[in-house]
């Protein structure tokens, strides 16, 4: 196989709009102001990326009108697509959607210890569009969604069972600590959301550093201090229970 080839293959997917275009236009064909808008890309930006697929072979199109209404190769897109998606799915680690999905699924000890993958890939979106680097604006609303959601869930599953636990064990200082990076956390989560709608990215790269500076320790507080004094003080049983406790919630 010849790599010069193999690696413009996968250069020219190696793109999160080129991959949404697919993924939007594997359903139903489009023309390009349905999928600018559909995506929130310039028509200038997306003709670019409209092309590379094409040149490559992974879409086409015809022309009804005025208008070019493009299409995905079916024949060898949808299976790869398919591929991409099962190989992700099993082996990609956290840093993937689906893995994204289970540990919001997960117990407060089965999820701290993925927390570094999941929340830093969050974080570099946020970097990218912050210095200009991601047009698109999709992903920074599903960030936001992330942390304004299932973020605060982990949270409350986290302080109604795991911290209440270890608080009624006597480990008071380390859950108020933990509690305060809680509270902190919060209102950044909303700032975030607020500095978005706004578009302000010079309030938005301040937000995600602050974001940032301060998850990094937490998520090292509950790995290595946190979960450790866990396992010496709670019994198996008491693990179990949190566990149950936590999908309940």
């Amino acid at each position: 196989m010849n790599s010069n080839l193999c690696e413009k293959f996968f250069a020219a997917l190696a793109d999160r709009n080129r991959l949404e275009i697919i993924n939007l236009i594997l359903e139903k064909d489009l023309t390009v102001n349905e999928i600018s808008k559909a995506l929130n890309i310039e028509q200038s930006l997306l003709s670019h990326h409209l092309k590379a697929l094409k040149d490559h072979g992974f879409v086409d199109f015809k022309i009804e009108g005025k208008n070019r209404i493009y299409s995905v190769n079916k024949e060898t897109v949808r299976p790869l697509m398919d591929i991409m998606r099962s190989h992700m799915k099993q082996f990609c680690g956290f840093a993937c959607e689906y893995k994204i999905a289970e540990w919001s699924k997960m117990s407060p000890t089965e999820s701290i210890g993925h927390e570094t993958e999941v929340l830093m890939e969050k974080i570099r979106i946020l970097k990218k569009y912050s210095d200009g680097k991601l047009s698109s604006k999709k992903q920074l609303i599903e960030v936001s969604k992330f942390f304004n959601n299932t973020m605060i869930t982990h949270f409350k599953a986290e302080e109604l069972t795991l911290f209440k636990v270890m608080k009624e064990k006597g480990q008071l200082e380390i859950i108020q600590d933990l509690l305060e990076d809680h509270k902190i956390m919060r209102k950044l989560f909303l700032d975030l959301e607020k500095a978005m709608e706004k578009d302000n990215k010079q309030e938005l790269r301040k937000i995600t550093e602050k974001i940032s500076t301060i998850i990094q320790p937490h998520i090292l507080k509950e790995e290595e201090i946190l979960i450790p004094k866990a396992r010496e003080l709670l019994s198996k049983k008491e693990f179990s229970e949190i566990e149950k406790q936590s999908k309940i919630l």
